[in-house]
């Protein structure tokens, strides 16, 4: 599952509650989690250095959707 994939990735970088993701549980293939997990590691760590976590008492908030239409079937992530 998608909140599977990410959860670990921001609690490591940021902390328990620092971090929240909205949207419906949304399964992913192992090869799709792998590089979702590192996408989005780059981007806590990143967060953490340079943006929204570089200073204290702050938080990031995520949300997912599914979007199927004439592309194909894609995932949607909102930083």
């Amino acid at each position: 599952m998608l909140h599977d994939t990410i959860y670990p990735e921001t609690e490591a970088v940021y902390g328990g509650d620092s971090a929240s993701l909205g949207g419906p549980e949304i399964r992913v293939n192992s090869q799709t989690t792998l590089a979702l997990g590192m996408a989005i590691h780059e981007m806590a760590t990143n967060t953490a250095r340079y943006g929204a976590f570089s200073t204290d008492d702050t938080h990031v908030d995520m949300s997912c959707s599914r979007i199927n239409d004439a592309a194909g079937d894609r995932l949607r992530i909102e930083w």
